[in-house]
């Protein structure tokens, strides 16, 4: 049955509301409240036997010392499948098939019940998915989605050297090899590894594998030479889960908040729906239309409609951002990745910034650049870890916050100060599991949920 037409003073007042809401909430309450929309519709449509078999799949810490022993591993997961066809002119052109995988669905339950953010589907026209599990026990230590990077983002243009003209759009095609870059739209471990070992901190590592930057140019055939990121929550926090994994990844200057504002899942529904009743050919461009390889052609559609929608209904410009700023990072796969996409020098003239085998980047997340401390350094080998990292400290035996055993090490010691006995919390507030938000009331979700809130 076709949906009731929706008149422009209904829907203009429906997004007056929430923008009212969202103002009157903060950010992260309107992520919570998102968040919490998404789980009560999404819940009831799932099998929970299928929800409890993955809960048990989850990692779970023995003792403080268990990040020895775990060995990542990346496995991708498919949503669907192509296969190459021709259309009604005899031209080739791709179809989609869903996936029945149980692999993708584990995924799609773990980034939904981990993960404080509302799940939007990625944004963008690309998207590899990966669970991320330790090889010996198969349990799941987080998800991964890598996906098209933004179009607009200031500071990663400013690094590379980019001028915006370069971002213009002729024939479908994008200029400045934007699709040589990759975006981590979710990097999210499960806990209490997250918490208990800087999960997150492995996770945003092994985005810059070479298994992950292969799969890019296996499935998408464009080389993987930069990726970035942005952490959940704005810049009142002076650093973020991403700070301190340096040579790895650096930090840009705050994103600008021009993105179009968060609208819940039936307000959405409601903007696409006017916009094809009012703009039919608007809603062509941003939702059907096809690029010369079968691919929908316009980028980040969700975010481009609710911009024209807004601007459609007469709401100011400062209406229409969502003001959301965010601290942003990137990562050079190659030292000379500014001049490959500036197209000044060709991929077989790409020089590696550093070893990015998961063996080297999980090494890097168990001990930092120094390394087990529980091995003695010779004053050789001191010397060229100074001379390879400058930046460390005179002292090269000091391990870095971005460990897992740095993070053991600053919990410990925190409770030998108070004189208690440390122990992982593998249950209770800490340990994130968004199902029960389904049957707590907004007021018990924010007392629960809104302190403990975090990428």
């Amino acid at each position: 049955m076709a949906a009731k037409p929706i008149s422009e003073n209904r829907l203009r007042k429906i997004i007056e509301d929430e923008l009212l809401s969202f103002e009157q909430e903060g950010v992260r309450s309107w992520d919570l409240y998102l968040k919490q929309l998404e789980i009560k519709n999404w819940l009831p449509k799932q099998d929970q036997s299928k929800i409890d078999w993955v809960k048990r799949l989850i990692w779970m810490p023995q003792g403080r010392s268990d990040f020895r022993r775990i060995e990542p591993e990346l496995i991708h997961v498919n949503s669907h499948f192509e296969f190459q066809a021709k259309n009604f002119w005899g031209e080739p052109t791709t179809r989609e098939y869903p996936s029945n995988e149980p692999l993708d669905e584990h995924w799609k339950i773990l980034r939904r019940l981990i993960s404080t953010a509302r799940d939007n589907g990625g944004g963008g026209m690309r998207m590899l998915k990966f669970l991320v599990r330790d090889k010996t026990t198969k349990k799941y230590l987080g998800v991964i989605c890598i996906g098209s990077d933004f179009m607009d983002l200031s500071g990663r243009d400013e690094v590379i050297g980019w001028d915006k003209k370069e971002f213009q759009r002729r024939e479908g095609q994008y200029f400045g090899n934007l699709n040589s870059i990759a975006q981590g739209q979710a990097i999210v471990p499960t806990q209490p590894f997250g918490q208990a070992f800087n999960g997150v901190k492995l996770l945003a590592l092994l985005c810059l594998s070479k298994e992950i930057a292969d799969k890019w140019e296996e499935v998408y055939g464009d080389k993987l030479v930069a990726v970035t990121t942005t952490a959940l929550w704005g810049n009142d926090k002076k650093f973020s889960s991403y700070d301190g994994l340096e040579p790895f990844w650096m930090r840009l200057k705050d994103t600008s908040g021009d993105t179009a504002f968060r609208f819940t899942d039936r307000t959405y529904k409601l903007i696409k729906q006017w916009i094809r009743e009012k703009y039919p050919g608007n809603h062509h461009r941003l939702f059907v239309e096809k690029n010369i390889h079968g691919k929908k052609k316009t980028r980040d559609s969700k975010n481009q409609s609710i911009l024209f929608a807004l601007q459609r209904l007469g709401f100011p410009n400062e209406k229409r951002k969502s003001k959301a700023v965010r601290l942003a990072y990137m990562s050079f796969l190659y030292k000379n990745s500014n001049l490959f996409l500036k197209n000044e020098i060709s991929r077989d003239e790409l020089l590696p910034a550093f070893d990015n085998s998961t063996k080297a980047l999980v090494r890097f997340w168990k001990y930092g650049l120094r390394g087990d401390t529980t091995v003695s350094l010779s004053k050789a080998q001191k010397k060229l870890l100074r001379e390879k990292y400058p930046t460390l400290p005179q002292d090269p035996s000091r391990n870095f916050n971005a460990s897992a055993k740095a993070r053991i090490d600053l919990v410990v010691h925190r409770a030998e100060e108070s004189e208690q006995e440390y122990r992982i919390p593998t249950e209770g507030r800490s340990v994130e599991w968004y199902e029960d938000l389904a049957t707590l009331t907004w007021d018990e979700a924010k007392a629960k949920y809104l302190d403990q809130v975090g990428r």
